[in-house]
């Protein structure tokens, strides 16, 4: 039988959790190491509801992307996630930058799903030891409205935002969730086709334009929620003694 360790060490060798940015919170945020573990969720945010979720499915861990504690914690309200947690005796173990920056983590995926090829990571100057981003290339180009479409459909966004419409796309940029202030500059002096990210300010907006690139917006949750089942998948495979279920999650947000 496993333990909350033992899938603690496991994902600590491919996305180190020293290896998060200097502001994040990662690791095993709640819980036991020593705890046995029968039956493990996997989510993209752990809130009242997926813990909730969680109990009623027997797990004892949630594994998610975002941490459940970020800021100080001043006050411990009943309906919280961190007092729900320790309330139905849930683990939790939260991979962010880590599992964004690693090997096969969310940029990867989110990277293999839109269909590039030749896939490499990027730097930026905000983030000189950890790859954000990835770089690499269609196998064959396309009109920025219509891999707009390709990506909408691919991640199952609600809506996706994009520029530059009838631009010929052939190499492009991603960085999952909030990746718009990394790699903006890179995607414009290294003259990349499109940059895939989300949470583009206005101001950023006008620069792409200018600058004839094609940014897509295709949401935070879009762009990052697709780490869920190849995680899930990995634990799976290393884990025989466990079951590991993903927790149905919607986007936080509705979109007309």
């Amino acid at each position: 039988m496993c333990t909350v360790g033992d899938i603690y060490n496991y994902i600590d060798k491919f996305a180190p959790f020293e290896s998060c940015a200097e502001w994040d919170n990662v690791g095993l945020l709640v819980g036991d190491k020593s705890k046995a573990v029968k039956r493990a969720a996997v989510a993209l945010d752990i809130t009242p509801h997926n813990v909730m979720k969680a109990a009623e499915a027997g797990c004892n861990l949630i594994i998610s992307h975002h941490p459940v504690i970020f800021h100080p914690i001043k006050a411990l309200n009943s309906q919280s996630a961190s007092y729900l947690l320790a309330k139905y005796d849930i683990s939790a173990i939260c991979a962010h930058t880590n599992l964004d920056a690693a090997a096969g983590g969310v940029n990867d995926v989110l990277a293999n799903v839109i269909g590039l090829r030749d896939v490499r990571p990027i730097y930026s100057k905000e983030s000189e030891n950890l790859a954000f981003g990835r770089l690499g290339v269609l196998t064959q180009s396309i009109k920025a409205k219509d891999f707009a479409q390709v990506i909408k459909e691919h991640l199952g966004a609600p809506r996706v935002d994009f520029t530059c419409g009838d631009k010929e796309i052939k190499t492009v940029a991603v960085s999952s969730g909030s990746g718009a202030d990394l790699y903006i500059d890179f995607c414009i002096e290294s003259n990349i086709d499109a940059f895939v990210t989300s949470e583009i300010k206005h101001h950023q907006y006008l620069e792409a334009v200018q600058a004839g690139l094609c940014i897509i917006d295709a949401g935070h949750f879009c762009t990052e929620r697709i780490i869920c089942k190849p995680l899930a998948d990995m634990l799976s495979a290393a884990f025989s003694t466990a079951e590991f279920v993903i927790l149905d999650e919607v986007a936080p947000y509705q979109s007309l």
